[in-house]
């Protein structure tokens, strides 16, 4: 049997040619159960052959960072932008404060642990490329295709661009963890420093993933636009050969017409010929010896 996603209202099946990955629900408890709390299924035990797709993740691919928000997966259809960052913060504030308890017990401490969260990035959701189909106008089929397929070139650009954006912004906050965490980084002044900075890197990053998002919503617009045009350009050659084909039809039922009205006219004239040369004989029979 295939593997196919255990999401609600998910549909996605594994396929060779897709680059979309699936994983097996974690066999470790505590691991396994947020992730059957996250899918929201009721009265649901799940076997062991249950899958997830990475459509269900931020980034697209599960994570096995603790801290990491594809630790446990976070989008599905019946929730929100803002409940999904609520819920990866929410996590991150859990596991940061489990840290501080274990590792860290002064002022300075507490600090670092707070502009931990203050780092925290709101992820972007991806966008499907999906295709619309409309009536319409033409215009030239090939160099359509040509243009969907270069904007469909620059979405996936994009898209690692954006991937590579977030990965940056989760190494920056790697980063700080690891630096509160090294005891020889607890002065207040170095601290505070390098929080700011890695704020404002923080800021400057979310900046660029909103632009590259921007941009592919444009270049998503850009190919349904494409497609409505290409899908009236079907239409309408669809519509002329069909028309093509009914004035061939008529042609050739038209020759076939006249073919039998030159038969018959023949035939007629033929007959003529006789009666006249037996009226001819009756009328003047002399004329004839």
């Amino acid at each position: 049997m295939g593997k196919s996603c255990c999401a609600l209202g998910c549909k996605n099946r594994f396929n060779k040619k897709s680059e979309l990955s699936f994983y097996r629900l974690p066999k470790a408890k505590e691991k396994r159960s947020k992730w059957i709390a996250a899918i929201r299924s009721d009265n649901w035990n799940p076997s062991t052959e249950m899958w997830i797709c990475g459509c269900h993740f931020v980034s697209g691919k599960k994570s096995d960072d603790p801290l990491h928000p594809d630790y446990v997966p976070s989008v599905f259809s019946f929730t929100s932008t803002t409940d999904r960052t609520r819920a990866i913060n929410n996590r991150r504030h859990r596991r940061s404060q489990e840290v501080s308890k274990k590792e860290l017990g002064n002022t300075s401490r507490e600090l670092a642990a707070r502009a931990i969260l203050n780092l925290h990035q709101s992820p972007a959701s991806e966008a499907e490329v999906q295709t619309v189909v409309v009536q319409g106008t033409e215009v030239q089929p090939e160099e359509k295709h040509n243009d969907i397929a270069s904007l469909q070139e620059q979405i996936k650009y994009l898209n690692t661009e954006c991937q590579s954006l977030r990965n940056k912004v989760h190494k920056l906050e790697s980063e700080l963890i690891h630096r509160t965490l090294d005891t020889s980084q607890f002065d207040d002044s170095k601290m505070k420093f390098g929080i700011e900075e890695l704020c404002s890197k923080r800021e400057l990053l979310n900046r660029q993933i909103q632009q590259e998002e921007d941009e592919k919503g444009r270049l998503q617009h850009d190919i349904r636009v494409l497609t409505e045009k290409l899908s009236r350009v079907n239409e309408s050659l669809a519509r002329r050969l069909a028309a093509r084909a009914d004035f061939e039809r008529t042609i050739a039922e038209t020759e076939a017409a006249y073919m039998k009205i030159l038969e018959s006219s023949q035939s007629l004239l033929t007959v003529l010929k006789q009666e006249t040369g037996n009226l001819s004989m009756v009328t003047n029979p002399q004329g004839y010896n």
